[in-house]
């Protein structure tokens, strides 16, 4: 067991006591970066506890020392250490994963359980396993986190849409709330010139994706494999690595393990990011983060709520599923086109600032103080 302690104050609020779930930092995904980033900005406010299986890795936050940690060897670790601190008061209780929440309503001895739905834990398990009886009682158990939440927050319509219908009185549609919103400045990002892509022979498209069956990395690498100007790099973890990495074709490089720096040059490095979706995808931060880095998006029809904040803007940036690799590599270059011209990006950028982290997590606190 290992913690640090932020000393770190700020007379805007009192000091409140919340305990945050952290339970992959270890995976490059949307939900990860979204927890990673809401504890950093809660730390500036609060006396901030987070449970984590690691206490380093990707979005771990480490390096800064600014977090106070409880590593999680075993869900017994959290149990023993709320018996510890029992008589703590605790103003606030964040839950982003299913059974740390339930664990939470329990023993957190919060005024307030808050909880981030980021997928149906029953349709997560089916896709990656096909075990229906472990999907039933994940999904009974999420079912109970939901019901005793006093709050449910979710990224996008099409995430709410897979929440119970008896509990949308008390779910919150937020968007794709963001840090890089407050730490970029808008005007400087540096958007990739159409005009300076189109002659180049070799397009550099870049994937962040948990590597399972739902996120499509197996077919979107059968069909950029097939286009010998366009090169894929996939970036991510998950069951099928092992597979991926089987899969050798020239203009294919499969990644895992990266930092922060690492990916962010990646991003800055690719001329398109794509969110290739089969199923149950909330809401790709993967998008915005690309978007905040000057680089176009292209997603699949499946890309839930990322499809349908781009629709906004243009069809561009949508593409089928059943497309075939002759057709790809024009859809590619009409998505840099769009997102290349003014308009465009700068309309995204501004409708962009209303999903401040800094904002949310202040806005999070504020009826606690």
């Amino acid at each position: 067991m290992k913690e640090n302690y932020s000393t770190k104050k700020n007379k805007s609020f009192r000091k409140v006591v919340v305990y945050s779930d952290f339970i992959y930092p270890e995976y490059l995904g949307g939900s990860a970066r979204f927890a990673s980033e809401l504890n950093d900005e809660l730390n500036h406010f609060t006396q901030l506890k987070i449970y984590t299986r690691k206490p380093s890795g990707v979005y771990s936050g480490i390096k800064n020392n600014s977090r106070s940690y409880m590593v999680v060897y075993g869900f017994l670790n959290i149990l023993l250490d709320s018996f510890k601190n029992i008589f703590i008061r605790k103003d606030l209780s964040i839950s982003h994963h299913y059974l740390f929440g339930f664990f939470s309503l329990f023993l957190s001895n919060a005024e307030k359980n808050i909880y981030f739905f980021h997928g149906p834990i029953y349709g997560e398990e089916i896709a990656k396993s096909n075990k229906k009886l472990f999907g039933e009682i994940k999904k009974r158990i999420e079912f109970f986190v939901l019901k005793r939440s006093s709050q449910i927050y979710c990224l996008s319509s099409f995430m709410k849409k897979n929440i119970p219908k008896k509990f949308h009185h008390k779910t919150k549609i937020i968007g794709p709330v963001n840090a890089l919103v407050d730490s970029l400045d808008l005007k400087k990002i540096f958007v990739r010139k159409y005009d300076e892509i189109k002659y180049r022979k070799n397009i550099n498209i870049l994937c962040v994706r948990r590597l399972t069956p739902r996120t499509g990395v197996v077919e979107l690498v059968n069909l950029i494999s097939k286009i010998s100007n366009l090169s894929l790099t996939i970036v991510g973890k998950g069951e099928l690595y092992a597979q991926l990495k089987t899969m050798k074709a020239p203009n294919i490089t499969i990644l895992s393990s990266l930092n922060d720096e690492e990916l962010e040059k990646l991003y800055l490095e690719s001329d398109l990011t794509i969110v290739p979706s089969i199923e149950l995808e909330g809401f790709g931060l993967v998008i915005i983060e690309s978007i905040l880095r000057g680089t176009a998006v292209l997603v699949s029809e499946n890309a839930g709520g990322g499809k349908d904040f781009l629709q906004k803007y243009s069809d561009s940036f949508i593409y089928d599923l059943t497309i075939d690799s002759s057709y790809f590599r024009h859809k590619a270059m009409k998505a840099i086109y769009e997102f290349s011209g003014t308009n465009c990006h700068s309309k995204i950028f501004e409708d962009l600032k209303n999903f401040s982290m800094k904002r949310f997590s202040q806005n999070l606190l504020k009826n606690l103080t």
